[in-house]
């Protein structure tokens, strides 16, 4: 999960999409997501901030027939939306969540979805 969350910070400072789609499942929905959010960015402008904290990450017991997945508590920052002059057309706050991230093995680990679970102070 470390792994997956640094693709999406370099991608967000960066405009590198295309590893997020690499370590994902073709059919994961929120994954790619991501990565077009990444791509829209980049398109016309960049983006500041929008790192992922993580505070703590705890996997699920994996038993036959159960899909493991992992509960990653996190701390956004706040992600501001640049155009290609480096002005700022959009913010988004800081915000905390709770990402759970399904796994399938195929010859390693790929992502099958993320998921936004319930924050403990909700």
């Amino acid at each position: 999960m470390r792994f997956y969350i640094d693709l999406i910070n370099e991608a967000y400072r960066t405009g590198a999409s295309e590893p997020l789609r690499t370590y994902a499942d073709p059919e994961c929905d929120s994954c790619s997501s991501i990565a077009d959010a990444v791509d829209d960015i980049y398109t016309n402008g960049s983006a500041r901030g929008g790192q992922i904290i993580i505070q703590n990450i705890t996997p699920t017991v994996v038993t036959g027939g159960v899909q493991p997945s992992v509960v990653v508590n996190t701390i956004r920052t706040e992600l501001q939306r640049l155009d290609a002059s480096g002005q700022s057309v959009e913010t988004l706050p800081r915000a905390t969540r709770v990402l759970i991230f399904d796994l399938t093995w195929e010859p390693q680990w790929r992502l099958e979805a993320i998921r936004t679970g319930r924050n403990a102070d909700s």
